[in-house]
């Protein structure tokens, strides 16, 4: 969201309900004779406007309420029908749109945009063992003693896991050592190592 946005959106708030503050009471000066629907008027200026303007003032979020609360009672006392009267369906209109655009800067009428998804590496890790598992038993299928030669390719593809060292467990994103050692092993392959818990553990045990 840029900076401005809810600055901008409380001030055409603000001015939407100031123009409708202004032309209303105009509608209340008026005499009987000139207005006919006065006494609606007076009510509806009661309803919208008991302290003025000074809910304008408020806090962001106490004022959308505030101004939700006019805007609820417009509707549940029926003075839409005033504003028509009136010939002051524009600034109804206009109240009801600024309203909801201060409700989305606000994120209130409108979900918070969400962050980029981080990625499940816990997931991308077993995935990559699984990967190993198949790799590996292509790899010693291929191994057969009556083809010349055989066994040694499948014993050189597979030298880089068995020189594998994996980093020390808390390095795969959540994928804790039972996740290696729990994999069965393949037929034929070197065995997928868990990594060491720790530097003594790895010196205890060279292997």
């Amino acid at each position: 969201m840029e900076p401005r946005t809810k600055p901008k959106a409380d001030r055409a708030l603000d001015n939407a309900w100031s123009a409708t503050f202004d032309w209303l009471a105009g509608w209340c000066k008026l005499p009987p004779e000139r207005n006919p629907s006065l006494d609606d008027a007076k009510e509806l200026f009661k309803l919208l406007y008991p302290d003025g303007l000074s809910f304008t003032r408020l806090p962001y979020k106490l004022e959308w309420k505030e101004s939700k609360a006019r805007l609820d009672a417009i509707r549940g006392a029926r003075h839409d029908r005033t504003f028509k009267k009136l010939g002051g369906e524009v600034f109804l209109a206009h109240l009801e749109e600024a309203h909801e655009a201060y409700g989305r800067a606000l994120h209130i009428t409108a979900p918070k945009p969400e962050s980029a998804p981080t990625g499940d590496v816990r997931a991308a890790f077993l995935a990559t063992l699984a990967a190993l598992r198949d790799y590996a038993t292509r790899v010693a299928a291929h191994a057969d003693p009556d083809v010349p030669g055989s066994e040694a390719v499948s014993a050189a593809l597979l030298a880089p896991l068995a020189t594998w060292e994996s980093r020390p467990s808390g390095s795969t994103g959540g994928a804790s050592a039972s996740d290696v050692t729990e994999t069965p092993a393949t037929p034929g392959a070197p065995p997928v190592e868990a990594p060491p818990e720790s530097e003594e553990e790895a010196l205890a045990d060279p292997a």
